[in-house]
């Protein structure tokens, strides 16, 4: 059985990641503003500290170990965004309803499998 228990540096990354998400969601604000904000308050707190390290140094290192998933993320929100442009989601979404009649039922069980197969 493993046993863990949140520090209070958890609880701040939960709400301001939650918080984060709740701004993205509402596209209120520009979305590189909040992103940066929600670093800067993770920084800020304190959150990436480790023994004998400072945040701000915590947090280039928790990224450099990481790059690897950095550089695909960035990747593939590249990639979709050329595809974006190019119309590919919007044509197989209207023959994906065309296909199936628009039964709301069976659009939901087809884009699930189609966002697998994407």
């Amino acid at each position: 059985m493993i046993h863990s228990s949140l520090t209070l540096a958890s609880f701040i990354s939960i709400i301001v990641v939650l918080t984060m998400y709740v701004f993205l969601a509402a596209e209120k604000i520009n979305k590189v503003l909040v992103v940066g904000i929600a670093s800067f308050l993770l920084v800020g707190a304190q959150v990436f500290k480790a023994s004998g390290v400072s945040s701000q140094e915590g947090a280039f290192g928790f990224i450099a170990n990481n790059l690897d998933v950095l550089g695909f993320v960035i990747g593939m929100m590249v990639l979709v965004g050329i595809v974006k442009e190019s119309g590919v989601f919007e044509y197989i979404a209207l023959l994906l309803v065309k296909k199936i009649k628009g039964n709301p039922q069976m659009l939901l069980f087809t884009l699930g499998y189609l966002t697998l197969f994407m």
